[in-house]
């Protein structure tokens, strides 16, 4: 849970630094967090598990992830941070792209 809660925190991040680097009106800004957010929200489960792909021939046996440990752990939950915010990046540079 506090994994997914650090994903979710940090989606708004890229949408505020946008805001502000662009200086968008109130309605931007709030435009901006909503839209991180959800393309947040559609990246997640999606670095999860691309991420649970990429390790699983390096797992040795383990059944998951968490139980593999380690270095294993640490190399997913960067995978799936890195993943998560290019999802509400590129929902960004996507309505950019309209305005």
């Amino acid at each position: 849970m506090v994994i997914g809660l650090a994903l979710l925190a940090a989606a708004p991040a890229v949408g505020i630094h946008e805001a502000w680097t662009m200086r968008r009106s109130v309605a931007g800004w709030i435009f901006n967090i909503i839209v991180s957010l959800a393309g947040a929200l559609f990246l997640a489960p999606v670095g999860g598990m691309i991420m649970a792909l990429f390790l699983s021939p390096f797992m040795d046996g383990a059944g998951s992830i968490a139980a593999a440990g380690g270095l294993m752990m640490l190399v997913a939950l960067a995978g799936m941070m890195v993943i998560t915010l290019l999802g509400a990046w590129g929902s960004i540079w996507i309505v950019n792209r309209w305005r």
